[in-house]
């Protein structure tokens, strides 16, 4: 389901932590740079909607503004940052291609979000391959 799992000390701010956990979508050619910039002028613009749950921000942005490929990256962060007045661990950037394909993520990740003990546990993991074996023991790998 995530196209990358990293695990980052820390970021500055909220624009850090979107450019940061959008590099992989990037490098892998799922979004162009300029989609990582409308991720960040739509937080601007309507304020910190993208963050779902305790502790999770899920950034996106219109298709047209750069998206390739439906895609979702994940990045957990050691230090929370704050987006707003909210903490922030997880940070999960989407990439929708169009305005239907990426339904079937958007339920998984509703199905993943759902349940405060399991992003609890991902908040105090401490290696790459502890999250992956854990996201793949929910099925979500």
């Amino acid at each position: 389901m995530f196209e990358s799992i990293r695990i980052v000390e820390s970021v500055t701010d909220w624009k850090e932590a979107i450019r940061e956990s959008s590099k992989p979508l990037v490098e892998h050619g799922y979004v162009k740079p300029s989609y990582v910039d409308a991720m960040i002028e739509s937080v601007e613009e309507f304020g910190f909607y993208v963050v779902l749950t305790d502790g999770v921000a899920m950034p996106h942005a219109r298709s047209e503004k750069g998206a390739i490929k439906t895609a979702i990256a994940f990045m957990k962060l050691n230090k929370p940052v704050l987006f707003g007045d909210k903490e922030v661990f997880l940070v999960l950037p989407l990439s929708a291609q169009d305005n239907e394909t990426h339904m079937e993520y958007m339920i998984k990740m509703a199905d993943f979000l759902d349940n405060p003990e399991r992003i609890q546990k991902i908040k105090h993991m401490k290696t790459v391959e502890e999250i992956e074996a854990f996201l793949k023991e929910q099925n979500f790998a």
